[in-house]
């Protein structure tokens, strides 16, 4: 009812236990680690509503889950992320994995250069694996037990190139990650 709020919400009752504001739109799920920590992808807003002291910004905020104070904050280029963060277990249980906002239904110049797939530090916020992809994760992915990092992803790479949205279904791409920084490949990508 407020926006851009965090809230922490006791299971057996639902009553409202403790808020935090955010600096955008949440509108997906967030990662709760092991260790107590959650992970709040955000999108950008054009307003804040009164008394939140942040500058509307797109990216991810690393918060506790006992205290909703916020660790850390990595602002993300372009339009944000609009996904549910995957966490790294078991094999990477120091990684955080979020995609990026890449619609046909923005404009090229803003989803274009925005086809990424981050995977951030979970300690710090720090980007240490950066894959291009050809579109949007408007999904979670899914990491298995070698680590091993699986997503799909819209495939808007003739709206870069023509500027032409796609008519009915955008078509996708399907990706396997081996898990290591440097974002290489399991397979070759699926495109359906």
């Amino acid at each position: 009812k407020d926006g851009a709020k965090l809230y922490k919400v006791d299971g057996a009752t639902g009553a409202i236990l403790d808020s935090a504001f955010v600096r955008g739109i949440v509108e997906h799920s967030v990662a709760l680690s092991h260790d107590g920590r959650l992970y709040v992808p955000m999108l950008p807003v054009q307003s804040l509503p009164p008394g939140n002291p942040y500058a509307p910004t797109p990216g991810i905020s690393c918060f506790s889950a006992s205290d909703l104070s916020e660790i850390w904050f990595r602002r993300i280029s372009g339009p944000g992320s609009d996904n549910s963060p995957v966490l790294g277990f078991p094999q990477h249980p120091d990684r955080v994995y979020l995609g990026m906002v890449a619609s046909p239904s923005a404009p090229a110049s803003v989803s274009c250069p925005n086809r990424h797939l981050y995977g951030l530090d979970a300690g710090t916020g720090e980007i240490v694996m950066d894959v291009p992809t050809e579109g949007w994760q408007a999904t979670p992915g899914a990491v298995d037990p070698d680590g091993h990092i699986y997503f799909g992803c819209g495939d808007i790479r003739e709206y870069c190139e023509t500027g032409v949205p796609p008519a009915g279904v955008e078509p996708g791409a399907f990706h396997a990650l081996t898990g290591s920084d440097d974002g290489s490949h399991l397979w070759p990508v699926f495109f359906a």
